[in-house]
């Protein structure tokens, strides 16, 4: 025992020291005579003694203590850390004891609790801004953070155990999954834009970096996900491409329809001059007549088209909405629109919007025109108008209405509801484009002048609509 650096000591039952070793001088700083006689309780710091007197009391009941952390006054004056441990042996009336400095020990203690504080900060950090899941070898999540279960609506416990199936939204391909697990399993990190689909349903998108964690031999052993929600850009950023889109339709429509609407008029100029130069017996009247009547028809499609355009003739006044529809109401339930329940719910007192009462009056008849069809004139349905009123926040202004980007602002709104068929997600960027219809004998320009009048008056739409389950059409128009 003396060639160790442990000091070892025998003590009576009350904690009187009878005998110590050589390792006491270097990590107690007495001699092993200058020990003899002491109290081993005399020399720890007043506020170790009570355990140390317990330990020695259980290890006179024959149960061995170690593990046990003192301060001791060394004869230098210098205040140290021990560990120690205690036994009792069997038919002995002496304690043993073996002490060792723990000071290093300490120092790592404190290192270390540094260490941890500095990480916890981190941490703090980091879930206070991102989303952060890990992940096992096989993509099973084993933590989730809370900003993770708040953007996925599900819960910490629905999340843990499952792999990312659990939020795919089916939008990316295969070859898209193959690629990131090719390059994590490698020991890569990889970055990326990926839509998730969250409990509700909704999409959303978040902007992705996947972190291997590496074991001893450079192979990943879990994954670290980190994530921004980019939701609100991407909503954006397709806003600005179908509005620039549609800006580039407008003007080649535009432009067409004036150059046709010169041509008309030459052909309907002609086709006049022609019947009046004609006797009335004539036999080439009849053909005459057909190349008038389809002159008008062109002429109509062009006046669409620069409706489209937003080049149409426009007659601006106040208008309350609710008189207009409440004048049209009459109309609507005497005309055409068989097998259909009209519910009307009008909001009183609405403010008035800047507009044409007769584009306002087309724009309404081509929503009902289509609520109509959607339900099928051999069907039973209803369809709603609903007014209101709100006001649009800019962050509500991209998302709400991304056919035409809105000021932020006062607006009237209108909903026309139908409870048809609905329109497939794969046609619904598309139905306002010009000359793109799902009818059979359909032009493709009545939503389009829509969303030109629209323009015009300053206001957009929004629709919300899923296979079967209906259409809702939104529309705003400025408050005067």
């Amino acid at each position: 025992m003396d060639q160790t650096q442990e000091g070892f000591l025998a003590m009576d039952p009350d904690g009187r020291i009878l005998e110590a070793s050589l390792g006491c001088l270097g990590c107690l700083g007495y001699t092993p005579l200058e020990l003899t006689g002491k109290h081993f309780l005399d020399c720890l710091h007043p506020d170790d003694r009570a355990q140390a007197r317990e330990a020695m009391a259980t290890a006179r009941q024959g149960i061995p203590c170690s593990g046990l952390d003192s301060r001791f006054l060394r004869q230098d004056g210098v205040l140290t850390h021990l560990v120690w441990r205690l036994e009792w042996p069997a038919g002995s009336q002496v304690l043993f004891a073996a002490v060792r400095e723990f000071n290093e020990r300490k120092a790592a203690d404190a290192r270390m609790a540094a260490v941890l504080a500095e990480l916890k900060e981190f941490k703090w950090a980091l879930d206070a801004h991102a989303i952060v899941a890990v992940t096992d070898l096989q993509g099973r999540i084993t933590y989730a953070n809370d900003k993770f279960c708040t953007i996925s609506h599900y819960s910490r416990e629905e999340l843990l155990g499952q792999d990312h199936r659990i939020i795919n939204s089916r939008h990316h391909p295969k070859a898209f999954f193959a690629d990131l697990w090719q390059t994590i399993l490698a020991g890569y990190i990889w970055k990326g834009e990926i839509q998730n689909r969250a409990k509700d349903g909704t999409c959303y998108w978040v902007d992705t970096t996947i972190v291997p964690l590496l074991d001893v031999n450079g192979k990943p052993e879990q994954f670290v996900s980190i994530r921004a929600d980019i939701t609100q850009r991407k909503l954006g950023e397709e806003a600005l491409r179908q509005s620039q889109r549609l800006e580039s339709l407008g003007v080649l429509a535009g432009g067409i329809a004036h150059d046709f609407n010169n041509l008309l008029t030459s052909i309907l100029g002609n086709c006049n001059l022609g019947t009046m130069s004609l006797p009335p017996e004539s036999p080439v009247h009849p053909y005459l007549n057909q190349i008038e009547k389809a002159s008008v028809r062109a002429a109509d499609l062009t006046r669409q088209m620069l409706a489209y355009a937003g080049k149409g003739k426009v007659m601006i006044v106040k208008v309350d909405l609710g008189w207009l529809l409440l004048g049209m109401k009459p109309l609507l339930e005497a005309s055409e629109f068989k097998g259909v329940d009209f519910q009307w719910e009008l909001a009183p007192d609405l403010p008035e919007v800047l507009g044409d009462p007769s584009q306002l009056q087309q724009v309404v008849m081509n929503l009902l025109t289509n609520a109509w069809e959607a339900i099928g004139p051999e069907a039973r349905g209803t369809i709603t108008l609903r007014t209101g009123e709100q006001f649009m926040e800019r962050s509500a202004i991209t998302a709400a209405a991304p056919a035409i980007p809105l000021t932020p602002g006062h607006y009237v709104t209108l909903d026309v509801s139908d409870t048809g068929c609905g329109i497939p997600a794969d046609i619904l960027d598309r139905i306002f484009d010009p000359f793109f219809s799902t009818k059979f004998m359909g032009r493709g320009l009545g939503l389009s002048a829509l969303l030109g009048i629209l323009r015009g008056h300053g206001g957009s739409i929004e629709v919300l609509s899923e296979p079967g389950q209906g259409a809702r059409f939104r529309m705003f128009l400025p408050v005067s």
